[in-house]
Parts: C-alpha cells; structure tokens; sequence
C-alpha cells in the first residue's frame, strides 16, 4: 500500500470514528439578548427552526399565510412579534431585521433595532413568539445591557412581557447610557465583509499557519508547489462549505485536535525526509536526479525529494481537517439568510487570499535563507521546532 494510499485511509477512518453530532440548541429554549443607548434598542434572538405557533397566534402575526413550525413562517412573524416601549409609549422599528441562518444549531438568529425617545426611563419587552408559541415549557432567556450593566429575565408563554428597569440600572452605574449601540459581528457584514473575515481567520489561525510551513519545509519544484496549495485548497474548500452548511461536521475538539495531528505528522516526516536523504549521501549512494526546483539551496545535492512528491496527498487530506477549523468562526457566526452561498464563497475567498500571503512570504524567506545557511540545518531546525508546537497542541486540545 503506498503511503498516499495510507494517509487518505488513515484521514477517512478519523472522519467516520469522530464524526460528531451538531451541537443541538436546547429543547423548548429561545435565547435574547437586548442592548440600550441613547439612539436606541437592538434585540438579538436565537430561535429554533422548529416552533411551532398556535393557529390563531399564526394569523396574527407577519402575512398569515402560513401556520406551523419552520423558518419560513418565523421569517414572517418575527419582525412583527417583538415590540417595545419606553415610558408606555411604543417605539417605532427600525430598518429591515437581519436574519441569520445557524444551521448547526437548526435555528435562526433575528437582528431587530428600535428608535426610543426616552429610553433611559424603564422599557417594557413584549415577545409574541413567545405569547403565540405552541409549547407551555418553552422559556426566552433574555440578557440585557445598559450603562455597562447587564441583568436577565425568563420569558415564557404565560409571561411574554417584561419591564426592564433601564433607569435602575443607570443608578446603579451612576452614569448615563452609551450613545450608539454596539456594532458588533451579529449585524450582517456584505460578502466582502466575509473576504475580510476569511483572511483575517487564517492570518490569526497560527495552527494553519504552521501546516502551511511544514508543508514547504523541503525543496520542491514550481509545479509541486502549486499542486500543494492546490489540493490544500480544494480539500478545505469541501469540508468549509459542508460544516458552515451544516451538512455535516466533527465535534470541534477532536477536529482542533486532528489538525495539531497533521502537524506533527508534517515534522516527523521532515525529519525523516532529512535523515533518509543524509543517510543515502553517507553510504555515497548516486545521487537522485533532482528536478529544477523553486530554489537553490546550498546541500540540495543528494536531497530526498520523494517527499515532494507526495506533498499535494497530505495536504489535500488534512486540507479536510483544516476546513472544519475554518468553518467553526462561521458557524459561532451564522451566515445571513438571504445571501448564505455569497457570504459562504466570501469567506473562502478570503480564506484562500490569506493563504497566498502566508505562502507568498514564506517561500521567498525559505529561498534566500537556504541559500545563505544551506537547507538541512534550517528544515531540521523548524520542523523539530513545529513538530514540538503541534505536540503540546495535541495534548492541550485532547487531556487538557
């Protein structure tokens, strides 16, 4: 069996061993969070696909054409199902809701703001879903914040009001509400905002950083370095979309803990790369006919370069692994309901563009320090260096 044969063995017995269930969201549970300032209110609700509204509930709320479970009757209802008023006076919605898709979770995060005046006196919340849902032990657990101070209610079918007590809560602070409300992730970026995303995961994700370094830690010919990023791409790319789509996905840990694998099995492979080509030198064994490389290093003479030629399996195959770790920023993130596929190839471009740039630096790097310092030294030397880092990773992610 060859070793490109075992690699893709060895990757498809840890998928169907760890595959994991998706982390499911609590039955009968609906989870809020609601900010205020000056400008006014943002309420932010994480609900299941799968509540189910009372006929007469239905009717009442968004087109009523539609009664019954799913998304697509909640798409309707809920821009008309909160409200909210300050001093008894109903405050007027604002802009469109965002609505975020979570399929890992099988629900739906709405993004709902409303225009106050006077929101520093106490608000009241009003959840229709809640006051309409067909289930008498489902519980909204709300969190809400102002002047830096955050409390908590339980909304529930029986209680599908509550009064915040804004101007408590001001007292308490001893200073007044914040001016804007927060912009943070949860309002919905356009695909670019995805790019942007997507380069700034794999830039910060030091893990596929240092599987990318592993994988050009020996010479190499132009056309094998682009087979690598190649298949390392095509690999990710599958299980990027499959995981954010919900389709299919590890438990998180044990994905984290393949990846720190895939390191360690990229140092250990180096390093025996190494010994075998020094090996083959000493017992003056005629040199392998080196094809023209992407590089000139000093020592390339006698060089194994059969490691090369395997490169584009192992990194097309952990390129599986590496995918999952890359979809988990989206799947904590949700994608917006009405552009999932733009914001999901958003993400993968800039995944792809941050790629480019950890390889488009790390090459030149490797070219000018081999030729200055002769490349065993230098592969040996980062590859025991990555090998241990991938080590420690492993047992952090698996005991600890």
């Amino acid at each position: 069996m060859s070793r490109s044969t075992l690699l893709f063995s060895l990757l498809g017995g840890l998928l169907w061993l760890f595959a994991g269930e998706a982390l499911a969201h609590p039955e009968g549970v609906t989870l809020s969070s609601l900010w205020v300032a000056e400008e006014g209110v943002r309420l932010e609700v994480v609900l299941p696909d799968r509540v189910v509204l009372r006929e007469e509930a239905g009717r009442g709320l968004g087109d009523g054409d539609g009664v019954g479970g799913g998304a697509s009757l909640l798409f309707a209802a809920v821009p008309d199902a909160y409200s909210v008023e300050a001093g008894g006076v109903p405050c007027d919605r604002r802009g469109e809701p965002e609505i975020w898709t979570l399929p890992d979770i099988g629900s739906h995060r709405y993004v709902v703001e409303f225009s106050c005046a006077g929101a520093s006196t106490d608000l009241s919340l009003f959840d229709g879903i809640a006051a309409g849902i067909d289930d008498s032990g489902h519980e909204n657990f709300l969190r809400y914040s102002a002047a830096g101070l955050e409390r908590t209610e339980v909304l529930t079918p029986e209680r599908p009001s509550v009064a915040l007590s804004v101007a408590e809560m001001i007292g308490e602070a001893g200073r007044p509400l914040d001016l804007r409300l927060p912009r943070g992730e949860t309002l919905s970026p356009d695909p670019m905002g995805f790019v942007v995303l997507g380069v700034e995961h794999i830039l910060a994700g030091i893990d596929h950083v240092l599987f990318l370094v592993g994988l050009f830690l020996i010479p190499m010919a132009w056309r094998r370095l682009l087979g690598i990023v190649t298949a390392f791409t095509l690999g990710h790319s599958v299980t990027l979309g499959l995981s954010a789509l919900g389709v299919y996905s590890p438990t998180p840990w044990i994905a984290e803990s393949v990846i720190a694998l895939s390191i360690v099995y990229l140092a250990a492979e180096n390093l025996l790369s190494l010994r075998r080509s020094s090996s083959d030198e000493n017992a003056s064994v005629p040199e392998v006919s080196v094809e023209p490389t992407t590089w000139t290093p000093r020592g390339l003479a006698g060089a194994d370069t059969r490691a090369a030629g395997r490169r584009w399996a192992i990194a097309g195959g952990f390129g599986l692994i590496h995918g999952f770790g890359f979809s988990y920023v989206l799947r904590d993130l949700g994608l917006p309901a009405d552009s999932v596929l733009a914001s999901l190839a958003g993400f993968n471009v800039g995944v792809e563009l941050g790629q480019l740039v950890v390889v488009g630096l790390l090459v030149p790097a490797l070219v000018l320090v081999w030729r200055v310092l002769a490349f065993r030294p230098i592969s040996a030397f980062g590859s025991l260096a990555i090998g241990l880092v991938g080590c420690w990773w492993v047992v952090e992610r698996t005991l600890l």
